[in-house]
């Protein structure tokens, strides 16, 4: 197979490989890969949201049956102008460190950290705020209201053998980041606000749950 999109049949090849259910793509040339959302974003340009709400439809997955409404591109749009890749007083002393903010999508808004809420197709489902310094009494809010309170997933939630659900979104992504950190990468992790907290439709299916 030949990456078609350089227009040129002669450039090194591009090979497909299928794991636990799930197509996988490595172009040689370049050395970018990874499944089909990836291909969708570095490939065809799709924007995140865009290229995840694509697969979902593709694959006949309406996340509002379940109780789970992702939010609009603009809110998305907006949290991505935000710095990331930066300290952010209100994480402070919770095991963050640049690299682990900069990839989970976390952003900066004054002292305080946005949360981007993932589906396990990495669509956004709602925005959460950390406060640094409590705001009427609280540590944490949504940014769009009539959202819920959705499970945060990593990205490799949906195709992983092994799901580790935690209590907490920040809890999960320093759980998963430490998991990738310790070469565990068969592992997902899901995050949840609460007890009653939604589930994703078939994550944990055919899956070891702890």
């Amino acid at each position: 197979v030949y990456a078609a999109w350089r227009g040129n049949s002669n450039t090194p090849a591009l090979s497909l490989s299928r794991k636990n259910g799930v197509w996988l793509w490595h172009d040689h040339a370049t050395g970018e890969g990874g499944n089909a959302f990836d291909f969708l974003v570095k490939v065809e340009g799709l924007p995140p949201q865009d290229a995840a709400r694509h697969l979902l439809a593709r694959a006949g997955v309406n996340l509002d049956d379940a109780g789970l409404k992702p939010v609009a591109p603009d809110v998305v749009e907006r949290l991505a102008a935000l710095p990331t890749g930066v300290v952010i007083p209100a994480l402070a002393n919770r095991g963050f460190n640049k690299t682990i903010v900069e990839r989970y999508g976390i952003r900066r808004d004054g002292d305080d950290a946005l949360i981007p809420i993932t589906s396990p197709e990495g669509v956004v489902m709602n925005v959460k705020r950390r406060f640094n310094q409590p705001y009427r009494g609280m540590r944490y809010t949504y940014e769009v209201e009539g959202h819920g309170a959705p499970a945060w997933c990593s990205p490799d939630a949906r195709r992983a053998p092994v799901l580790f659900i935690v209590e907490g979104e920040l809890n999960a992504i320093i759980a998963h980041a430490a998991l990738q950190e310790a070469g565990e990468t068969e592992v997902g992790v899901m995050g949840m606000a609460g007890a009653n907290t939604d589930l994703y439709p078939g994550l944990c299916r055919g899956k070891t749950v702890y």
